[in-house]
């Protein structure tokens, strides 16, 4: 500007002639010259400032959301929300009045006004605007419009009750309520969306953003001067890199950390009203040094990640079809038993199921755990796959709140930003992947699983004690199976997060409700089922080596059906009074005689494995030994062959050597960078949804036909049970009941027999004489021990006793 006015005033005295020449130079000319020169000069500097980058240090947006609502916080039923302080001389005491402060439940855009500021109308009756009030990043002429053409938008982001804790902000060893030292911590977890837009147009979208907020309050409850809150917070979130542009966003993550961080620089804070308008405003600046530029997984696009977690929730939805109708159907076959009085011939012929169910789950265990190994450096599409396994691991939420799925992606979310990296977050100081919530919800469902478990059965025997025999041994063969089942499913994941909150937790730095379930878990779950599988295994295999249980194999087999099978290794004999045998086959009956002992191997490798991710910290570590104990057992499978089913045998070693192919991609990708890291994890997700898949199919095969078939046999038999009465009343005494249909056959045999005696085709003059047995003590036989005088013997009919 001070050029070109200089130029101006030059040529303005140059009409005026007011410049003489000097040395024959027009002095104007020369002024003129000068002011040019000055003029390019300056353009150079302008044209060379705009080519000279702004710093990745010196890059900021900074944006003010202006009356955000804030609400409800309040005491009242139906919005109530954690109480923060009462003002007055006793701050410690909650009054439930309007001198109470309570956390807000909500944080979110209210762009019509609505509202008054009540709980009931909803809002606080102030629009909320937007605005980018600094741009300093480089941009091309083409993206680089005035800051009054952006505006910027959040979705609402909700109170996990949970996550709140009053804190002491000057000494954390020290109660909260000690006076001019309390304060709060709370955290939102829900999965919020924050944009730029341009014009309307999204230039920037960040997707997973969570607000985390600590709050000191104002004296005499708190440290804050002039009746004022402190507040500290920030917004963290995933950059959403399918909608984002992608010059923003190389300006915003020139590391590709996929990280969006905006620490909050501003506040100006709404009255204490059941709804409130209050200001924020962010900087929104690039986080460098979260990981290697080179190093571990890079970040995976929202579309990855929805399509992982789609994957996770089909495996779930099929494991909770089989497992469901499995459990259905046995508990179907239980009430025909015990409700319908039917006979102990029936009961006995019953087939209990194998362990294809335990099989599934302890394959989508196996799968889960991979996402709880510490340190590693999998992809974000990996993590949300075994995230979404979390079914398998017995871990929801709590019934009547709701708290640690979100808290659990967010505390998934900062680690995954903060591995090898200085935090963001000094409340999450630690590589947990659990925390109280977490660990009592889980021991929680744990117990109750098998307090159901235990009550059902219970009742079941209350009821059909004075039943027969047979009949209650079969009800007890089903509660057996249910109970593998159950203790499958509970086992793995509550012995983990057990070990993870002991092992993340030391030295009393844990909580009183957290210590208590983990210990109650190791105790009763993790020590106290592992010894009833052994006592079962070894009872089992003790019973075998003393001849109590006899393993035939087919070619011995006396049943035709078993020795000209193809799939059929062979069948187990035992007395029909061993009773361990006849409640508990389901636990081993499927591993020939001389392999009983495999019983242990998959326990050995899942127990070993659930230990080592969770008190081990080298994630390289624990994947090594993972795929070593995942090889030894796919060898152990295919070199004994320990299954009596031969499609069993190929499915179980299938699925096995689909696990040692996930260990293998997971010790690739831990020595991998970049994109092949994710590749692998890819791979790593594919290969275990087929393992998954080929669970299925088994659980099917070995269980869900066996269980349906002796349920519609179970009911045949119920509905066929007034031919089998008339039967009976033949015979009241018998202690064996024929239906019709076996005395029809019996008869004829009967027949046969008696016409095969009077041909004296059973024996010669010879065999009778020196036979050591007395012709005469034969059933059926009445006359002379000659045997040329068989043709006018007497022969008496055969009772159903002697038969």
């Amino acid at each position: 500007v001070v050029v070109c006015r200089c130029v101006e005033s030059v040529v303005e005295m140059v009409q005026s002639g007011r410049f003489a020449s000097v040395r024959g130079v027009n002095a104007g000319t020369m002024w003129v010259s000068v002011c040019v020169v000055l003029l390019s000069l300056n353009s150079a500097r302008v044209v060379l400032a705009q080519d000279d980058p702004i710093l990745i240090e010196d890059r900021v947006i900074v944006f003010e959301f202006q009356n955000l609502d804030f609400g409800p916080q309040s005491w009242l039923p139906g919005f109530s929300t954690p109480w923060l302080y009462d003002e007055g001389t006793e701050p410690f005491f909650e009054s439930r009045t309007d001198l109470g402060w309570y956390a807000m439940g909500n944080i979110r855009m209210n762009p019509s006004g609505t509202g008054d500021g009540s709980c009931q109308s909803g809002g606080s009756g102030v629009a909320t605007q937007t605005q980018v009030l600094q741009r300093e990043i480089n941009l091309p002429d083409d993206l680089d419009s005035p800051l009054s053409d952006y505006t910027v938008s959040i979705t609402d982001l909700t109170l996990d009750p949970l996550s709140f804790e009053h804190v002491n902000v000057i000494d954390d060893s020290r109660p909260w309520n000690t006076a001019n030292e309390g304060g709060d911590r709370n955290r939102f977890y829900e999965e919020a969306v924050f944009e730029i837009l341009d014009k309307g147009e999204v230039v920037f979208r960040a997707v997973g953003v969570n607000y985390t907020q600590n709050l000191s309050y104002p004296q005499p409850a708190g440290p804050g001067e002039n009746g004022q809150f402190a507040l500290s917070a920030f917004l963290l979130g995933m950059i959403d890199l399918d909608q984002t542009n992608e010059i923003w966003r190389e300006q915003i993550d020139p590391e590709g950390n996929g990280v969006f961080f905006a620490a909050l620089t501003g506040t100006q804070l709404g009255g204490n009203t059941c709804f409130t308008a209050s200001s924020l405003r962010f900087a929104v600046r690039p986080l460098t040094g979260l990981l290697p530029p080179i190093s571990g997984a890079l970040p995976s696009t929202p579309g990855q990640i929805a399509t992982a977690g789609r994957m996770a929730d089909a495996a779930v939805a099929m494991g909770g079809i089989v497992g469901f109708s499995a459990l259905a159907g046995s508990l179907a076959s239980i009430g025909v038993l015990a409700a319908t009085g039917l006979t102990s011939a029936a009961a006995v012929s019953v087939n209990v199921p194998g362990t294809g169910v335990s099989k599934m789950l302890r394959t989508a265990q196996y799968g889960a755990m991979f996402g709880q190994i510490k340190n590693a450096g999998f992809s974000e599409q990996m993590l949300a796959f075994t995230d979404g396994l979390d079914p398998y691991m017995m871990r929801w939420d709590a019934p009547f709140s709701s708290s640690s799925g979100a808290r659990r992606m967010a505390v998934r979310r900062h680690q995954f930003l903060s591995r090898s990296t200085a935090r963001q977050d000094g409340d999450i100081d630690d590589d947990t992947f659990v925390d109280e919530p977490t660990t009592t919800n889980t021991a929680l469902w744990s117990f109750v699983a098998l307090l159901l478990c235990v009550v059902m059965h219970g009742i079941v025997w209350l009821f059909t004690r004075k039943a027969a025999a047979e009949t209650q041994l079969s009800i007890h063969a089903f509660f057996a199976y249910i109970s593998m089942c159950v203790i499958a499913w509970v086992y793995v994941g509550a012995v983990l997060v057990a070990i993870q909150y002991l092992a993340s937790h030391p030295n009393g730095s844990g909580t009183a409700g957290g210590y208590a379930a983990a210990s109650m878990m190791i105790i009763f779950i993790g020590i106290a089922l592992l010894a009833l599988v052994i006592f079962i295994g070894v009872r089992a295999y003790k019973d075998y080596s003393q001849g109590r249980l006899e393993w035939v194999p087919k070619k011995e087999a006396s049943d035709p059906s078993i020795r000209d099978s193809k799939i059929v290794a062979g069948s187990y004999y035992t007395d029909p009074e061993n009773k361990f045998h006849a409640i508990l086959a389901c636990w081993y009956e499927g591993y020939t005689g001389p392999r009983l002992w495999m019983l242990f191997g998959e326990w050995v490798l899942l127990i070993l494995m659930t230990i080592v991710t969770g008190a081990v910290a080298v994630s390289t570590v624990v994947v090594i030994v993972v795929a070593v104990l995942a090889a030894i057992f796919t060898i152990m499978l295919l070199l004994l062959h320990p299954f009596v089913d031969k499609i069993e045998q190929i499915l179980v070693s299938l699925v096995a050597a689909l696990e040692m192919g996930v260990a293998f991609c997971a010790i690739g990708s831990e020595f991998a960078n970049g994109e092949t890291v994710n590749d692998l994890n890819e791979a790593l997700i594919i290969i275990q949804l087929i393992a998954m898949i080929c669970t299925f199919v088994l659980a099917f095969y070995t269980d869900l036909i066996t269980i349906f078939v002796a349920l519609w046999k179970l009911i045949k038999e119920y509905r066929n049970r007034g031919n089998t009465s008339e039967y009976n009343a033949v015979d009241p005494e018998a202690e064996f009941m024929v239906p019709n249909d076996a005395g029809e056959q019996l008869q004829k045999s009967l027949d046969n027999v008696d016409l095969a005696i009077q041909q004296g085709l059973f024996m010669s003059e010879d065999r009778v004489e020196d036979s050591a047995l007395d012709p005469a003590a034969l059933p059926g036989y009445a006359g002379k021990s000659d045997a040329r005088n068989f043709d006018s013997a007497e022969v008496s009919p055969v009772t159903t006793d002697q038969f």
